[in-house]
């Protein structure tokens, strides 16, 4: 369970997040949606310790918990190409592609 409790962040006198709390439980889908400027990247990255909050916290239970994003910033050297990429995250492009198709199916069953 991915907890959220009264994260706030303000970045000089503007604030973003105010005292923001939810759960996301075991099993659970979420989408986070909203305007541009509204927080949704500071609070992923409050979530994945990138940023710290003013105040609150997030907790993870099991503690073991992960929490993958992938930033909308990124910008690969111009000179890879889409496989290069693929094999220098994950190996293989074929046993890449085989998970994500099993991941895909496990996805659709529940």
């Amino acid at each position: 369970m991915l907890t959220a409790h009264q994260i706030s962040k303000s970045y000089q006198l503007n604030t973003i997040l105010d005292e923001v709390s939810f759960n996301v439980n075991a099993g659970e889908r979420v989408g986070l949606i909203g305007p541009n400027g509204c927080g949704k990247t500071t609070l992923l990255r409050i979530l994945t310790g990138e940023e710290t909050p003013d105040s609150g916290h997030a907790s993870f239970t099991p503690s073991n918990l992960r929490v993958g994003y992938l930033s909308q910033g990124f910008i690969p050297p111009p000179e890879l190409t889409i496989s290069d990429l693929i094999k220098t995250a994950t190996g293989d492009p074929e046993i890449f592609e085989a998970r994500l198709g099993e991941l895909a199916i496990k996805l659709a069953e529940n």
